[in-house]
């Protein structure tokens, strides 16, 4: 930690650009890089330090971020070793979603049941149900029940006030749904949930608060409701890196509800395998952890088989590997 500096570069703050990465180029140093030593990038902050809605800010974090990294402060003519790891350093004006180095677990429930046009079977059952698994296995759970449109925006203000790029959020929904089609052509564009008021929830509503207002880095959907694939489907959809988006049904197709099940037949067999059924399924680790795509697998053969209509869910997996949603 005493060696020569080998390379130094210069950082004005404007250039630090939200949920960027700044590259430092050290192909043209004059300094010869050695494979056999070991090199350090050291911060150092100069002029001014800012006031509270402009600053400068080193992260920390417990949970290893870059694996087997370390961080030091120079302190007292010494370097000292600390318990965290550096993560990074931004600089911006404070808009309450900066990362924390902690990933936190924020999910928004819904079960829609009771429309002018009658009441379905199962959302509210399966609403309660998932809310609870998930509850249990650590996440952060907003459970919303027959819910307005107004309802539903509320509820994404809510979880992105508390998010940030560090978190996972997951969004459920249990209830009508359908493909929307706009003048001049009338063809399917974009597909909606349907609140209990008559009104929508759509694909750009979607995108709007999930791609613009939260900031969080991996998100998972999952849709029980009818041609829930045009969420995938659609000319207009939500698919996007860091992200799963689970659909019960293709986009041309209507999901189905069970009396004897008192469920959604998708939702059913979905939380059957949350509940540990999916732990191990067609290669997958088995480690009484259930993953999104363990209970996807898990439930989108038995839906089909079930139901007397044609209804075949399909998935987007746009996240590597495996995410966990419940512990059995």
């Amino acid at each position: 930690m005493d060696g020569d500096d080998v390379a130094s570069i210069a950082i004005n703050a404007k250039d630090v650009l939200n949920k960027k990465w700044i590259y430092f180029d050290l192909s043209k140093s004059e300094c010869n890089l050695r494979f056999d030593r070991q090199y350090y990038i050291i911060i150092k902050m100069y002029g001014e330090w800012g006031d509270d809605r402009h600053y400068y800010r080193i992260y920390y974090g417990d949970n290893d971020p870059y694996k087997r990294g370390s961080a030091y402060v120079y302190e007292n003519g010494k370097w000292n070793e600390l318990s965290q790891d550096l993560c990074f350093e931004t600089y911006g004006e404070y808009n309450g979603n900066e990362p924390d180095g902690v990933e936190e677990r924020y999910a928004l429930v819904i079960g829609n049941a009771h429309y002018s046009s009658g009441t379905l079977v199962g959302p509210i059952n399966d609403a309660n149900q998932m809310a609870t698994l998930l509850s249990e296995s650590g996440w952060h759970v907003s459970l919303v029940i027959n819910a307005t449109r107004s309802d539903v925006l509320n509820a994404f203000e809510q979880i992105a006030s508390k998010e940030d790029m560090d978190d996972i959020v997951l969004f459920y929904y249990s209830g009508h749904g359908g493909v929307l089609k706009d003048p001049p052509d009338y063809k399917p564009k974009y597909a909606a949930i349907h609140t209990v008021d008559g009104k929508n929830v759509g694909a750009t509503d979607f995108e709007h608060y999930f791609g613009e207002v939260m900031y969080s880095q991996k998100q998972i959907f999952i849709f029980d409701s009818c041609n829930s694939g045009g969420f995938i489907e659609a000319p207009t959809n939500i698919t996007r890196d860091g992200r799963i988006i689970i659909a019960s049904s293709l986009m041309k197709e209507a999901s189905y509800g069970s009396r004897k099940l008192n469920s959604g037949i998708f939702s059913y067999y979905f939380i059957q395998g949350l509940r540990g059924s999916a732990d191990g399924i067609d290669g997958y680790s088995r480690n009484n952890e259930i993953s999104a795509e363990e209970a996807f697998t898990y439930a989108a053969p038995r839906t089909t088989e079930y139901a007397i209509k044609p209804q075949h869910p399909e998935m987007y997996d746009g996240i590597e590997g495996e995410v966990m949603l419940t512990k059995v």
